[in-house]
């Protein structure tokens, strides 16, 4: 799946291509959210039947060292949406009333994590990176995420601003991330911007897309 933010730096970004073609998708006729989360369980039940499987409200998870995870519906509903078999995990969406996150599953050993927004992975799936904005009902966080995999996966960089959001996320290389900044000067009218992120020294620095660097600026805060 190529995003539109992909598309438009195509010629010089030709890793974009890969970026979360994992993704299950809905039919036409399902535009709701929660029905198409159903509708992508299903699915992952019937191509991974020995993985996850669902007994009423309980969505049952089996790793690979042989524990099972259960997630049970309550005033909140699980579904399991994706599997990205190169980096162990299986990806479920929490839906609330207004609003909702997603688990990483790490399918090896049950582990579990919360993020908001949805991962796009790295060209060998050792990273991924979320990205989220609600700038106008504030039913999800404005965030961005970069989580890396050691024997878990950790959290390498996040952050929340309040005035503004990121989306369309690629990877160019392990150590440099491109996005679209989304702020909103004036109520419904967006503001769309290219950014860079840029790993150097253990540290994440932000940058509009076509500036260099500055190697004395501050990291992203």
């Amino acid at each position: 799946m190529v995003t539109r933010f992909c598309q438009l730096i195509l010629l010089f970004l030709p890793i974009c291509a890969f970026a979360n073609d994992w993704v299950l998708e809905c039919p036409e006729h399902i535009s709701n959210a929660g029905r198409c989360a159903a509708h992508k369980e299903q699915l992952l039940i019937k191509k991974y039947p020995s993985l996850v499987s669902r007994a009423g409200d309980i969505l049952q998870i089996s790793t690979k060292k042989g524990n099972q995870v259960e997630l049970e519906n309550k005033s909140w509903h699980y579904y399991a949406i994706g599997y990205i078999e190169q980096a162990n995990i299986l990806l479920v969406r929490t839906q609330y009333w207004e609003g909702n996150s997603h688990l990483v599953v790490d399918t090896e050993n049950g582990y579990k994590k919360e993020i908001y927004g949805f991962p796009t992975f790295n060209k060998d799936y050792t990273q991924f990176v979320t990205t989220d904005y609600d700038l106008e009902a504030g039913y999800n966080p404005n965030i961005l995420g970069i989580y890396k995999k050691y024997a878990s996966w950790r959290l390498e960089y996040f952050i929340s601003p309040d005035s503004w959001g990121s989306d369309s996320p690629v990877w160019i290389d392990d150590n440099n991330l491109a996005f679209t900044r989304i702020s909103a000067p004036q109520l419904l009218e967006y503001k769309r911007q290219k950014y860079m992120l840029t790993k150097r020294n253990g540290n994440w620095w932000l940058r509009p897309f076509n500036k260099q660097l500055q190697t004395d600026a501050a990291p992203l805060n």
